[in-house]
Protein backbone atom coordinates (compact mmCIF):
# COMPACT_ATOMS: atom_id res chain seq x y z
CA UNK A 1 0.00 0.00 0.00
CA UNK A 2 3.08 2.48 0.96
CA UNK A 3 4.54 1.57 -2.57
CA UNK A 4 1.47 1.99 -4.41
CA UNK A 5 0.90 5.89 -2.61
CA UNK A 6 4.82 6.67 -3.05
CA UNK A 7 4.55 5.90 -6.83
CA UNK A 8 1.50 7.77 -7.18
CA UNK A 9 2.68 11.05 -5.66
CA UNK A 10 5.91 10.69 -7.91
CA UNK A 11 3.94 10.35 -10.56
CA UNK A 12 1.98 13.30 -9.64
CA UNK A 13 4.78 15.90 -8.77
CA UNK A 14 6.58 14.79 -12.08
CA UNK A 15 3.37 15.56 -14.45
CA UNK A 16 3.16 19.49 -13.99
CA UNK A 17 6.24 21.09 -15.70
CA UNK A 18 7.22 23.63 -13.31
CA UNK A 19 7.40 21.01 -10.16
CA UNK A 20 10.01 19.41 -12.40
CA UNK A 21 11.80 22.74 -12.41
CA UNK A 22 11.43 23.38 -8.92
CA UNK A 23 12.86 20.13 -7.93
CA UNK A 24 15.85 20.86 -9.65
CA UNK A 25 16.28 24.43 -9.32
CA UNK A 26 17.72 24.15 -5.56
CA UNK A 27 20.17 21.40 -6.91
CA UNK A 28 21.06 24.24 -10.04
CA UNK A 29 21.34 27.15 -6.95
CA UNK A 30 23.73 24.64 -4.99
CA UNK A 31 25.62 24.01 -8.16
CA UNK A 32 26.15 27.88 -9.07
CA UNK A 33 27.27 28.70 -5.42
CA UNK A 34 29.74 26.05 -5.71
CA UNK A 35 31.39 27.31 -8.92
CA UNK A 36 31.55 30.50 -7.82
CA UNK A 37 32.99 29.74 -4.58
CA UNK A 38 35.75 27.19 -6.31
CA UNK A 39 36.92 29.45 -9.40
CA UNK A 40 37.34 32.24 -6.67
CA UNK A 41 34.81 34.65 -8.10
CA UNK A 42 33.34 36.33 -5.06
CA UNK A 43 36.70 37.65 -4.04
CA UNK A 44 35.84 38.87 -0.12
CA UNK A 45 34.56 36.73 2.57
CA UNK A 46 31.55 38.83 3.21
CA UNK A 47 30.29 38.35 -0.48
CA UNK A 48 30.91 34.41 -0.21
CA UNK A 49 29.07 34.01 3.04
CA UNK A 50 25.96 35.62 1.87
CA UNK A 51 26.04 33.93 -1.16
CA UNK A 52 25.69 30.51 0.25
CA UNK A 53 22.81 31.89 3.05
CA UNK A 54 21.00 33.20 0.12
CA UNK A 55 21.00 29.91 -2.13
CA UNK A 56 20.24 27.55 1.56
CA UNK A 57 17.65 29.93 2.11
CA UNK A 58 16.30 30.06 -1.46
CA UNK A 59 16.99 26.26 -1.17
CA UNK A 60 13.99 25.82 1.20
CA UNK A 61 11.91 28.23 0.04
CA UNK A 62 11.82 26.37 -3.22
CA UNK A 63 10.77 22.94 -1.18
CA UNK A 64 8.11 24.59 0.49
CA UNK A 65 6.72 25.68 -2.67
CA UNK A 66 7.02 22.13 -4.23
CA UNK A 67 5.29 20.94 -1.00
CA UNK A 68 2.53 23.71 -1.35
CA UNK A 69 1.80 23.45 -4.87
CA UNK A 70 1.67 19.41 -4.24
CA UNK A 71 -1.36 19.84 -1.75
Amino acid sequence: MLSTFVRFEIKNLLRDDMTRVMLFYPIMLGGLARLLLHRHLLTSQFAAVTAVVLVILAAGFDFGMIAGFSL
